[in-house]
């Protein structure tokens, strides 16, 4: 007898699949702004490259591979000339190296759990602001009428002296 209700205590729990998935739904069905926390901090979003800003940095490349191929056909050529050109193949490297270009990459980071959190919070102060202007208009109206039977109660008892 005593085994059998161990065994039965052991069957109650162990947490299957099946129970967590069915947890899972009803936590989303009755509180999902605490799936998608938890979400957000178990699974943060990554950043995806969407794309890079290239041109410069190509362009800058082919300026670059100008100066080599004149670096290597005056010196198979020409020693001489490439004698009296490489002072102002120097400078002319020197400058490209100065305008090494930036390349600017278009990051996109998408979070859906966040997302879907704050969508939830904001309907849910959506809600409470509609709750809270109908009480206000409830207020404001009960608020109309107590003034104007306080202006017929000071206006009776004048016209009554």
């Amino acid at each position: 007898m005593r085994y059998t209700f161990i065994f039965i205590i052991f069957l109650l729990s162990c947490h299957t699949a099946r129970k967590s998935e069915k947890a899972i739904n009803m936590v989303q069905l009755y509180h999902p702004e605490i799936l998608a926390k938890r979400a957000a901090q178990l699974y943060p979003c990554k950043t995806i490259k969407i794309s890079s800003d290239s041109t410069d940095f190509i362009n800058w490349i082919e300026q670059v591979n100008e100066i080599d191929t004149i670096v290597v056909v005056d010196s198979i050529i020409r020693v001489d000339s490439f004698v009296t050109n490489c002072p102002k193949l120097v400078t002319r490297y020197r400058q490209l190296i100065r305008k090494y270009p930036i390349i600017h990459d278009t990051i996109t980071i998408v979070d859906e759990s966040k997302l879907i959190a704050k969508e939830y919070e904001l309907s849910q102060m959506t809600i409470k602001n509609e709750s809270n202007n109908k009480k206000y208009i409830r207020c404001m109206y009960w608020i109309m009428w107590l003034f104007l039977i306080i202006i017929c109660l000071l206006l009776a008892i004048k016209f009554k002296k």
